[in-house]
């Protein structure tokens, strides 16, 4: 149910900007675009809400996500349609780079929410798996789900030519996702102690290289 409801939210957000936007809006792909690649992101990932705290462990990390995306989400559409309508809708290379971002973010995310299994949880829980996973995605970067997270949102913003947003987007999510990395580790090393010390000292956060 939490699935439909934010699917329903997704869609009901852009249909606000095509039926009391411009009209030609309706007639360009980017909207629609920005729907399906959305939906499938909330589909192929656990179920999430907005107000969802989660535990002691968590410090409010995964809201501080949701909310920092929403945010910078609302933030590009109105940019775009306010101050960069029609130049945001032309299609050019940067839509198209950008596009390309979101769909790899998709899959890199989707990869690691995948190959985690019932270990992957919208919360901090490392107790969840059975044993520490460091094989398939996680052998290139010990965070694939925040790098996916990362090129498929910043994607969608610079989709639409929102600079400004881009901005205000880079900041948000560098705090919050450094907070989130910051506690989800302690609780690993906690859990799973010289064994994720180890594979920290192999693998980078977001590359195979240690130093990133």
């Amino acid at each position: 149910m939490r699935k439909l409801f934010s699917i329903l939210q997704l869609a009901g957000f852009y249909s606000l900007f095509l039926f009391f936007g411009p009209i030609d809006l309706r007639l360009m792909p980017h909207f629609y675009l920005l729907f399906v690649i959305g939906s499938l992101g909330i589909v192929l990932q656990p179920g999430f809400s907005s107000f969802d705290l989660g535990t002691s462990k968590d410090r409010g990390t995964a809201a501080q996500i949701v909310w920092s995306i929403q945010f910078s989400q609302i933030a590009a559409v109105l940019e775009s349609v306010t101050i960069r309508y029609p130049e945001a809708f032309d299609w050019n290379l940067i839509n198209s780079v950008a596009l390309i971002c979101m769909i790899i973010g998709l899959l890199i995310r989707t990869a690691a929410v995948i190959h985690l299994g019932k270990a992957f949880t919208w919360h901090i829980a490392p107790e969840e798996a059975n044993t520490l996973i460091t094989n398939g995605i996680y052998r290139f970067c010990r965070h694939p789900s925040y790098l996916g997270a990362f090129f498929l949102y910043m994607g969608a913003i610079l989709f639409l030519h929102a600079y400004y947003a881009a901005i205000c987007a880079l900041v948000l999510f560098m705090i919050a996702f450094s907070r989130r990395i910051k506690w989800e580790e302690i609780a690993l090393k906690e859990y799973f102690g010289t064994e994720y010390d180890e594979y920290a000292s192999r693998v980078g956060r977001f590359s195979p290289f240690r130093w990133l």
